[in-house]
């Protein structure tokens, strides 16, 4: 007498759902260097059952210091979501970050349209962001959208611990290499209402001020929890003296929620996830800029390996 349970053994096997696991190491250059990935050439990446589980992958794909020695951030544009994901699940968070960072917008999900007109629907309630948005547009000759995107992630500064043991970070707004030099602070404080742009914390120079506050901390990631991200959390950016209402407002919760997730490649270079109200947004990653001083030290996230 024939089993059940080897019938439906048999039936799974047989199945393209468990063709999934039928995955092969495959290398490819990013830039000038070689990534190894798993692959299979029967499964369909938008279908999350399908995919390469990420002790599997690490397991047999491992990656080698050497290899992410000379990744740079242009080379992982060419990646698929799902190969920056394998990469992404391999890392550990490292050292906190600290100073300035350069950040680069990278792969976007296939509804990421959609996902784009409500979260500027959205945007749109906050007196402060139409009217830096519309000063933005009609100098720079750009779409809402690409104002926003282009300028909430143009780069961030991380600032160390305060007395309160918290670590801040906000978004530089680099003018010049925007193409808007001749946004001064008397500049902007004439174009937003109610002053509101003298009270931007300016750069020495004068070419970029800091806004948008986010909390820097240890936390789970949503792409895999076998190990602690570097979390930046604009929900509560409320909660530092420096936050201004009318501008900060939007990534806090009561505006799109914004929160992002990183883990580091090499010294100096993290890649992540944004996200609003948990809904991913894009791929993103943050070099640091120049002769900027990072702090190398040993982080304090879990990293999946020692214990606590």
């Amino acid at each position: 007498m024939i089993n059940l349970k080897y019938i439906i053994l048999a039936s799974l096997l047989s199945s393209p759902t468990f063709a999934a696991y039928e995955f092969k190491v495959v290398s490819r250059p990013v830039g000038t260097t070689a990534l190894t990935f798993m692959k299979n050439a029967n499964v369909d990446e938008k279908y999350y059952n399908q995919l390469i589980d990420y002790a599997q992958l690490e397991k047999m794909a491992p990656l080698s210091t050497a290899a992410l020695a000379n990744v740079q951030p242009d080379d992982l544009r060419s990646l698929t979501i799902e190969e920056f994901n394998q990469l992404y699940a391999r890392l550990s968070a490292g050292p906190m970050p600290l100073g300035d960072y350069s950040g680069y917008i990278l792969q976007k999900p296939p509804v990421f349209n959609a996902i784009k007109k409500r979260i500027l629907k959205q945007a749109s309630l906050f007196p402060g962001f139409t009217s830096a948005m519309q000063v933005f547009t009609s100098t720079l000759g750009r779409s809402p959208e690409d104002a926003l995107f282009e300028f909430v992630w143009k780069g961030k500064r991380f600032f160390p611990k305060d007395n309160l043991d918290q670590i801040e970070t906000r978004t530089s707004f680099n003018l010049v290499s925007a193409g808007a030099s001749k946004f001064t602070p008397d500049w902007i404080s004439n174009k937003i209402p109610a002053g509101l742009g003298k009270s931007f914390i300016w750069a020495a120079d004068k070419t970029s001020f800091l806004g948008l506050p986010m909390h820097v901390y240890c936390g789970i990631s949503q792409v895999d929890t076998r190990r602690e991200s570097i979390i930046t959390d604009g929900s509560y950016g409320d909660d530092f003296s420096s936050y201004l209402k009318y501008t900060d407002e939007i990534v806090t919760r009561k505006g799109l929620n914004i929160t992002e997730e990183y883990r580091m490649v090499r010294p100096g270079l993290y890649i992540g996830k944004a996200y609003s109200n948990k809904l991913f947004l894009f791929n993103v990653a943050l070099e640091i800029s120049g002769d900027t001083p990072s702090n190398q030290t040993v982080g304090s996230c879990f990293d999946g390996k020692t214990t606590r």
